[in-house]
C-alpha cells in the first residue's frame, strides 16, 4: 500500500503501520515473542504525501502512537507559531 503524493494539501497526517505476525513454522520462542509484543514498522507522511519518518521500528503500539503523537504536535506548533504572539 502506498500513499499518493499530492500537490494540494489535505491537512492530514498520513501513516502506515506494519504489524509482524507469526507465520506457520513458528517455535514455541517466536510465539511467546508476538504474544508478548506488537512489534513492527512505522511510516509517517505529511499533508503532501511526503515521508516524514522512513521507517520506524517498533515494539508496541503505543510505542508507534507516542511518534505519531510527537509529529503530530510539532505540525500543530509549526502552524500556529506566528499566532501565539
Amino acid at each position: 500500500m502506498r500513499t499518493r503524493v499530492t500537490t494540494i494539501p489535505k491537512k492530514c497526517l498520513k501513516f502506515e503501520a506494519y504489524i509482524f505476525l507469526p507465520d506457520k513454522n513458528a517455535t514455541m520462542r517466536d510465539l511467546r515473542y508476538h504474544a508478548s509484543r506488537t512489534s513492527g514498522n512505522l511510516i509517517v507522511y505529511d499533508e503532501y504525501g511526503k515521508k516524514i519518518v522512513k521507517r520506524y521500528a517498533f515494539d508496541s503500539l503505543s510505542e508507534a502512537m507516542a511518534v505519531v503523537e510527537k509529529i503530530r504536535r510539532g505540525m500543530v506548533y509549526k502552524r500556529t507559531k506566528g499566532l501565539l504572539k
